[in-house]
């Protein structure tokens, strides 16, 4: 990871700045430059020489109707059960969030398979990532 850009932490000229440097990224072309409607976001710049694509995928969604009926993303009822999280994640707001250590110790495992499946570890086994 090459740089972490916390946008609510920015004021004036840093979110100009900030705007300007990744002005290629959908988030901000949406928003403009106005800080109020970029409180909540996030970008995570990956290093050219160290960044890597991920070797796997692991599915985490369902298709479901939303209030008004139009299908879109919701977290898989597995995931929710296995990462604590909950709700739609197609463009959410609030940002969804693994907390807990054993919702961690889920998703460490998860990613740490061979295969493309996702388990909760055996009580008591550690995963190599923690």
């Amino acid at each position: 990871m090459k740089e972490v850009v916390c946008f609510d932490r920015l004021k004036g000229q840093e979110t100009e700045r900030a705007c300007k440097r990744y002005s290629n990224n959908a988030h901000i072309r949406r928003a403009g430059t106005l800080e109020e409607n970029l409180h909540s976001l996030l970008i995570v710049e990956g290093d050219m020489h160290n960044s890597r694509l991920l070797s796997k995928a692991i599915l985490i969604s369902q298709k479901k109707p939303n209030k008004r009926g139009r299908l879109t993303y919701k977290l898989s009822s597995q995931m929710n059960e296995l990462l604590g999280v909950s709700g739609f994640i197609e463009r959410s707001i609030p940002v969804r969030k693994v907390e807990g250590e054993r919702h961690l110790k889920t998703l460490m495992n998860c990613l740490s398979q061979p295969k493309r499946t996702c388990r909760r570890p055996a009580p008591g086994a550690v995963s190599d990532l923690v």
